[in-house]
């Protein structure tokens, strides 16, 4: 089974790599990493890499993340403990169809499209910063852990390009 990447070693960020296919059993899978994170009661910024998926998933595949993701408990752990999150859409047009879909439904969190991961980084350790988290290092340490595990998961899975 393809699985999302969960990358929790520069917490309070946390990024998901999605999968380069969208197959079954994937969302619970998420869904299973993500409860770790909230575990933690820890407030955190997320970062969804998009970058590995090859072509848009079709609505039958696209409905198991839309269910997860509309589910009351969901909902209430992403109001309590995320600050907001950055999705990366390399394509412009991805991109502003992402943000019409916020124009149109307001989420649990803040949420930002991204064009790439420096955008995506800078916009979370803003919030974080202005939701008075804490960072353990400073931005420019975490992200090189961050980049770093990024690049350890390319080495092992070839998944998706990594943070410059």
């Amino acid at each position: 089974m393809t699985q999302a990447t969960l990358i929790t070693a520069c917490f309070p960020v946390v990024i998901v790599v999605g999968p380069r296919h969208w197959e079954p059993g994937w969302v619970e899978s998420l869904d299973r990493q993500l409860r770790e994170v909230y575990a933690r009661r820890s407030r955190f910024a997320l970062i969804t890499d998009t970058r590995p998926i090859t072509g848009i998933p079709g609505a039958k595949e696209r409905k198991p993340l839309v269910d997860w993701l509309s589910r009351p408990e969901q909902l209430a752990l992403v109001k309590q403990w995320s600050v907001g999150s950055s999705t990366i859409l390399d394509n412009a047009l991805m991109r502003g169809a992402l943000q019409a879909i916020y124009w149109l439904w307001t989420p649990a969190s803040p949420q930002h499209a991204a064009a790439d991961f420096d955008q995506a980084w800078s916009w979370c350790i803003q919030q974080l910063s202005d939701a008075g988290v804490a960072l353990p290092t400073s931005p420019s340490e975490l992200r090189e852990i961050a980049r770093r595990e990024m690049e350890r998961a390319v080495k092992s899975t070839g998944a998706w390009p990594t943070a410059r």
